[in-house]
């Protein structure tokens, strides 16, 4: 299967979300002088885009959209004006789109 979250045999680097981040599997797109890294910024903000794409596909959301680190803990973005809105933003749909399909009574 080739995916850490689900394939038993893979050697994943890391035990928890906060190893992660410590070891940096997720920065935040911000240089030195705290200027804005706009390429990274675009390549966060696609990976997240393909990610609910594929979700929207009929993959879980579990393992799509909140397999992101900047999706479950947002609070690190804060210091990114762009990256902490569009999180937002990515959080707020996935949310009305579950309350709408669980209103209509089906299930992904």
């Amino acid at each position: 299967i080739m995916d850490p979250k689900m394939d038993s045999g893979i050697v994943c680097r890391y035990c928890s979300v906060d190893e992660a981040i410590e070891s940096g599997a997720a920065p935040v797109p911000l240089n030195v002088d705290r200027a804005v890294d706009v390429q990274c910024t675009i390549d966060i903000m696609d990976h997240l885009l393909a990610c609910e794409a594929t979700w929207h596909k009929g993959h879980s959301l579990a393992q799509t959209v909140f397999s992101c680190i900047y999706l479950l803990k947002p609070d690190r973005t804060t210091s990114h004006a762009l990256l902490h809105s569009y999180c937002r933003v990515i959080r707020a749909t996935c949310n009305l789109i579950v309350s709408v399909v669980s209103d209509a009574r089906t299930h992904e």
